[in-house]
């Protein structure tokens, strides 16, 4: 076995010498590798459940803005003919339905834009049917 002179790791004559710090620092290299390899699958799972969570609580968010917005203006809501009060609540439901579930059925299909484009047309809808419920034709 061919030994190098004290402190280098590399000879003249292309022989490596691995000493134990270089073996300890190789292991530990691969180590922190396996760990991250390890985490990232880990990771991803604790994402998707964070995820879920956020989505749960925005959901519930939306559902209670509706029900608040309702008791505020229940005088208002009895202007609003039957036909613009389906579609309002339809389009309320819709939106709850994309946010919650449109995503992994519809994305496929059209796209993540495809998805948010239909939200915003369900809360465009929305905004306009009270926008004209709130018009004064004197």
């Amino acid at each position: 076995m061919h030994q190098c002179e004290p402190g280098r790791t590399f000879c003249e004559t292309g022989h490596v010498d691995i000493n134990r710090t270089v073996a300890r620092n190789l292991a530990i290299i691969a180590a922190i590798a396996a760990i991250a390899v390890i985490w990232s699958s880990g990771f991803d799972a604790i994402a998707q459940g964070i995820s879920q969570i956020i989505l749960v609580v925005f959901v519930f968010a939306l559902l209670a803005f509706g029900y608040q917005y309702f008791r505020r203006n229940e005088l208002a809501w009895s202007v609003i003919s039957e036909t613009r009060r389906r579609a309002l609540i339809g389009s309320a439901i819709g939106i709850v339905l994309l946010v919650a579930i449109g995503f992994p059925l519809l994305s496929p299909i059209i796209g993540p834009l495809g998805v948010i484009a239909l939200i915003a047309i369900c809360v465009a809808v929305i905004a306009w049917i009270i926008y004209d419920s709130r018009r004064f034709d004197y």
